[in-house]
């Protein structure tokens, strides 16, 4: 039991310095683990503590690490029972594919919007050649270019659109869109982002093949190159911002720590449970979120289990500092 201890220990402090600090397949494979890494070391903290050992440090000392570098990836907060200044829906709505299946008993995305009645909506993967009737969301920016081969992305909004623009990504369909939106007397930059996904095909034999890897390391280094545009246009844009959309990577990511900088995740101020929006075989990830500046208070986060896409939404209310 020593022995496993020590091992346990010692792969979740490196674990945890590779995905702080690196993006390569190494910390690919600490991206998606940790959560399990952490519970395995608990575990052994209290079975030592129990037997009054000193062993116990080992554990200690690799979670004390990771609670520096990280947030807990289970939160018990409680939302607060307030009158919202502005409440967001994000989704990845694969392009609407299920809502156009005649026998889905889960009802459809369509549905699911219209009934949370967000004063903003973003949605990825939105389905350009059928827009659902959204008559409650009078100004919306459509991302679609004629021409542009980009992974379309939408804004829905309940107040005015003042202006919009595009976060192009080299070599690759993925993109991020924002809007200038006026919501009570502020005028707020809602960013919906979209960045690189793994394109692997969980079903097929590609995962035997070798090319799977090089698919991955790809993807690693796209989305280091994605986060760091994305991180100069937050930088350089100085009022009030949210920012929503599928990073396609965890909160242990260093993508997720260039992109977050010095935001609050709703998800961490407000969430309770996992935050799962995608599941990887059953195995639970946080892909999306929302963040928001310090001219914002979190006071509710909320996640939905719909099966309705590959990923699910997050519904979040937010008030004025």
């Amino acid at each position: 039991m020593r022995f496993i201890t020590y091992v346990s220990s010692f792969v979740l402090t490196l674990g945890c310095i590779l995905a702080f600090n690196d993006i390569n397949l190494s910390s690919f494979v600490f991206i998606i683990t940790i959560p399990v890494l952490f519970i395995i070391n608990l575990l052994l903290l209290f079975y030592w503590i129990i037997r009054k050992k000193k062993a116990f440090l080992f554990p200690l000392l690799s979670l004390l690490i990771y609670s520096f570098l990280f947030d807990s990836f289970f939160q018990i907060n409680s939302k607060r029972e307030e009158i919202e200044d502005v409440s967001i829906l994000t989704y990845n709505a694969k392009g609407f594919s299920l809502d156009y299946v005649t026998d889905n008993a889960n009802g459809n995305i369509a549905d699911f919007i219209k009934e949370k009645d967000a004063d903003i909506v973003c949605i990825q993967e939105f389905f350009h050649k059928k827009i659902p009737d959204f008559e409650i969301y009078p100004y919306r920016f459509w991302g679609y270019r004629p021409g542009i081969k980009k992974s379309l992305s939408v804004i829905f909004s309940k107040y005015p659109i003042l202006e919009t623009g595009f976060i192009d990504f080299p070599n690759t369909v993925n993109n991020g869109i924002y809007a200038d939106i006026a919501i009570k007397n502020k005028k707020i930059r809602i960013y919906n982002l979209h960045l690189q996904s793994f394109g692997i095909n969980l079903n097929s034999d590609e995962l035997n093949d070798s090319s799977v890897f090089e698919k991955v390391s790809k993807t690693l280094q796209m989305q280091a190159k994605q986060s760091q545009i994305i991180n100069d246009k937050l930088n350089a844009y100085n009022g009030f911002k949210i920012v929503c959309g599928d990073f396609n990577s965890t909160s242990f990511s260093s993508v997720y720590k260039t992109i977050k900088g010095s935001l609050q995740d709703t998800f961490v101020e407000r969430g309770f449970g996992l935050g799962t929006t995608y599941n990887l075989l059953h195995y639970p990830l946080r892909l999306d979120f929302v963040l928001i500046d310090n001219n914002f208070e979190a006071i509710s986060h909320e996640n939905y289990s719909l099966g309705l896409s590959d990923h699910d939404p997050i519904f979040v209310k937010l008030k004025y500092k």
